[in-house]
């Protein structure tokens, strides 16, 4: 087996065609990756190699899938607290919000990053469950007044503080901080998503141009780039974004789509 036909190796070529290629290569490529690697146990973690195809999976649409591979992800390794975020992250598209709560809160046990535990808030939120998902924001808000702690997690920092309508001078702060660092897509993308949380939308466009300059095919980006277009009152583009953020992945994210779905209906035919 040469050095580019190994798991690892395969596994990158994935996660690089995630941004840059088509999912269905990315797909391919990370079935493959999980075949060596459940083929040889010398290659390493398999939770990791079903967690890849778990998160490709999901930003295909293909929920079952999804949720299967991030099962086996827990299954070959119990507790780990990225393959319980992925399965309640499966569940709530799906549908089965109380079962995605539990198995969110089991992963913010063990690790609770700012991601998860705003998709947690959510979550609550979603059920009506306000107290809860108070207490939740409240944890994501003390990891984010920690310098220590902010550095380490500022994109996701910056996400939540744009998407929760709060901080938008710090949100476009530390995204600015996280671009300086990695000028990847999604530091492009959380960077767009602060600035026109700022109301800064000229800016927010420059800015979405360039995460969506690979081609990604991602259902969040999407989403982003078609808010900004409306606030920018390019009605169509932004029609046309928003229906394709849907049409790939209906529930890419329970705020995120419900709000994509209301931006629709006030933009009508």
């Amino acid at each position: 087996v040469g050095q580019d036909d190994t798991a690892p190796m395969i596994a990158r070529r994935a996660r690089l065609a995630m941004l840059t290629g088509t999912l269905t290569e990315a797909g391919s490529l990370a079935g493959d990756a999980l075949a060596l690697a459940l083929a040889d146990p010398e290659t390493g973690d398999p939770a990791f190699y079903h967690l890849l195809a778990a998160t490709i999976a999901f930003q295909s649409g293909s929920l079952e899938r999804s949720l299967e591979e991030s099962e086996a992800a827990l299954e070959a390794e119990a507790g780990n607290p990225g393959a319980l975020a992925a399965v309640g992250r499966a569940q709530a598209a799906l549908g089965d919000i109380d079962a995605a709560i539990a198995a969110y809160e089991a992963a913010v046990e063990t690790r609770p990053d700012v991601q998860t535990l705003a998709a947690l808030g959510d979550l609550l939120a979603l059920d009506g469950r306000a107290d809860e998902a108070e207490a939740r924001y409240a944890e994501v808000r003390a990891i984010a007044a920690d310098p220590r702690q902010a550095r380490l997690e500022r994109r996701a920092i910056a996400l939540f503080l744009a998407d929760h309508g709060e901080s938008p001078d710090r949100a476009v702060s530390l995204a600015e901080a996280d671009l300086a660092a990695r000028q990847d897509v999604h530091a492009w993308d959380a960077y767009a998503w602060a600035l026109y949380a700022a109301g800064r939308d000229a800016e927010a466009d420059e800015a979405i141009h360039n995460a969506r300059a690979e081609g990604t095919e991602e259902s969040l980006l999407d989403y982003h780039a078609g808010m900004i277009a409306a606030a920018l009152g390019r009605s169509e583009e932004a029609r046309e974004l928003l229906q394709a953020a849907l049409d790939r992945s209906p529930a890419f994210d329970p705020i995120g789509a419900l709000r994509a779905r209301e931006a629709l209906a006030e933009l009508g035919d």
